[in-house]
């Protein structure tokens, strides 16, 4: 009598057992899905200007010129005409490079600059294969307009938003070689949201909306964090937004997937993030017919709580689930989520963003 009282409790824990095991192997990963993006390794080193290496200090070798104000006039040396003189304004760095002939190898002893100091953090100069350099790094992003005059060249430092009703900038997550995007079936994440971002640009070519538009990358290169983040902030941009595809276990596939955007909680603006990430996810599941994932607070992602201005974190879809990972490669859904992110910034600005 014992012994089947006993064997037959035994049964009850064992049912209860395997009962238990089945629903959480069947619910954790939706449970755990607002917290399976992929994880961005952050670097918590100053997201803070960057040094040029042999700066100087602008107002050591700027002479201050009131009518130069916002502009800086440099002087080229005799034999150098205005159109051996090239402007290169790298936004990501926030630096200008002109770049002349010469074989001048202290640029700040022999020659002069006149103007405005005040829209600069620091300058360097060196020489290359007979070229000189001089790196203009500014204090924030700036759109830069140049002439030459009498042996010299004007640079004038214009704000974006004086020449853009708006200002974006577009952030392609991940990069080739990075760690943290994932991989499946040979195509990086890198791969897919430069894939969409590209066809997000041709839409904002295209668009007769006054907007400046900035991009972290239109290329297979990487890049950091703190570099993404600060051009957000250096181009005082109105939205910030971030394009990721997800991953549940990216060694295998998964029945996971669906749609989800990261959003700022921090964010207590009347325009503000949240408002923002609901926009995209909107507009994401109408284009895309994709499983709605929600919307997830992000502030433990680096961009996200360091970002000035409104921003999202899209993640398109789940590149572990074999169906959705076989429309995230095709062109035409690629297109789609490009459409849904451009009409969701459409209607933001709408709204008074």
């Amino acid at each position: 009598m014992i012994e089947k009282k006993i064997l037959r409790w035994s049964s009850v824990v064992i049912l209860g057992v395997m009962i238990a095991t089945f629903i959480f192997l069947h619910y954790y990963p939706m449970i755990q899905m607002s917290y399976s993006v992929v994880e961005d390794l952050e670097d918590e080193s100053s997201p803070g200007t960057k040094q040029l290496a042999n700066s100087k200090a602008p107002e050591t070798v700027v002479e201050n010129r009131e009518e130069l104000q916002g502009k800086l006039k440099m002087e080229l040396p005799d034999d150098v005409a205005g159109p051996a003189v090239t402007v290169e304004n790298h936004y990501l760095e926030q630096t200008v490079y002109v770049k002349f002939p010469t074989t001048c190898a202290d640029y700040f002893s022999e020659y002069s600059l006149q103007g405005s100091s005040d829209t600069i953090s620091s300058i360097g100069y060196y020489t290359e294969d007979g070229v000189g350099v001089m790196a203009i790094q500014m204090s924030r992003l700036y759109e830069v307009e140049h002439q030459f005059e009498k042996g010299s060249v004007y640079l004038t430092f214009v704000d974006p938003h004086d020449i853009y009703d708006k200002v974006i900038v577009v952030d392609a997550g991940h990069g080739t070689g990075a760690k943290g995007g994932a991989t499946m079936a040979g195509v990086d994440e890198a791969e897919l949201n430069l894939a969409i971002v590209l066809q997000l640009k041709k839409l904002l070519d295209a668009s007769d909306l006054n907007i400046g538009v900035y991009y972290t990358r239109l290329n297979e290169w990487d890049v950091s964090l703190q570099d993404r983040a600060r051009l957000a902030n250096a181009a005082h941009a109105d939205l910030f937004i971030s394009v990721h595809n997800n991953a549940y276990q990216s060694d295998h596939w998964s029945y996971i997937n669906g749609t989800s955007v990261l959003y700022s909680q921090s964010d207590n603006a009347e325009h503000n993030s949240k408002r923002f990430a609901e926009l995209c996810l909107n507009h994401l599941l109408k284009e895309l017919g994709s499983n709605r994932r929600g919307l997830v607070e992000g502030d433990s992602k680096y961009i996200i709580r360091t970002a000035e201005c409104p921003v999202a974190l899209v993640e398109i879809g789940y590149m572990t689930n074999r169906d959705e990972f076989n429309k995230l490669v095709t062109p035409e859904y690629q297109k789609k989520a490009a459409r849904a992110i451009y009409n969701a910034m459409v209607q933001a600005f709408e709204e008074g963003f």
